[in-house]
């Protein structure tokens, strides 16, 4: 199901009318995932002075509910 932020999905198998498996995707997992929109959104920026706060407020936007530190390290 699509929801205000991203989609949620639920999955369960059942043996013998139990739930044998039962496993959740919340949207979190899906926004930051390798390919989703964070990775996305930041493909292309250029490190400079305001690339923390540009990441800051794009994490905020796609996950409001979770605090967050962004930290930049270089990679030299």
């Amino acid at each position: 199901m699509e929801t205000a932020r991203g989609r949620l999905a639920h999955w369960l198998r059942l043996e013998d009318s139990r739930i044998a498996d039962y496993r959740i995707a919340a949207p979190t997992e899906w926004n930051f995932a390798a390919d989703g929109p964070l990775a996305q959104g930041l493909d292309g920026t250029a490190t400079d002075a305001a690339l923390a706060e540009r990441t800051g407020l794009l994490v905020a936007a796609l996950d409001p509910c979770v605090a967050s530190t962004i930290t930049i390290q270089d990679e030299d």
